[in-house]
């Protein structure tokens, strides 16, 4: 089809400039003037030269335009982004359960030797106290390294090892292992006056 518009274009553009130089030579096909010729041969050429754009084939560069377009695909809509974050799981820091019921030495065997350790004057007996990630053990033996309950304190007890720094009891009991209810022993919460929990002891029953 594009030829047939190239071959009228050049047709009516030969025959648009010999009508204007000598229009008589198209008396035969009654366009006397040159008004007539102009008018047939300039819209003829016109008409084709509009032809031929339309019907031109498109060139390498848009074809290689058209080739080289983004493939983009539409977002599914049952697809859901998946959560990135993990929950985070307290450590164990002090093995209650475990600890509790040993004497000092066994103590000292299973988790070293304690960070603070004093003997009372009165007798053999006196506390230890081990810091371990940011927490405190501490406990109180007799004479026989047997831990104890005393007058003011339990045989252990976890709190945290900096001043004005407190842990809530969830994290507490997580790092003793004694977020249950069953145990050999007694689970005593100590608060202060506004009360902010601010140590664990734990005494025999």
């Amino acid at each position: 089809m594009n030829n047939l518009f190239i071959v009228t274009l050049l047709i009516s553009f030969i025959g648009l400039i010999v009508g204007l130089i000598k229009p008589s030579l198209f008396v035969r096909i009654k366009l006397p003037t040159r008004k007539l010729v102009g008018l047939v041969f300039g819209g003829l050429f016109l008409i084709s030269l509009i032809g031929v754009g339309i019907t031109a084939e498109p060139t390498k560069q848009n074809i290689q335009k058209e080739t080289t377009k983004p493939v983009t695909t539409a977002p599914s809509r049952t697809a859901k982004p998946r959560p990135t974050t993990t929950p985070q799981v307290q450590e164990i820091v002090f093995d209650i359960p475990k600890l509790f019921g040993k004497s000092l030495p066994q103590l000292k065997s299973t988790i070293g030797q304690p960070t603070r350790e004093k003997p009372n004057g009165y007798d053999a007996g006196g506390w230890a106290e081990w810091d371990k990630a940011e927490l405190t053990l501490s406990v109180n033996y007799d004479e026989n390294k047997k831990l104890i309950d005393t007058d003011i304190g339990c045989a252990m007890g976890i709190l945290p090892s900096k001043l004005n720094v407190y842990w809530s009891e969830q994290k507490l009991r997580q790092a003793g292992n004694i977020s249950g209810s069953n145990y050999p022993f007694r689970v005593i919460l100590h608060k202060n006056k506004e009360g902010v929990l601010y140590s664990i002891d734990i005494c025999y029953k």
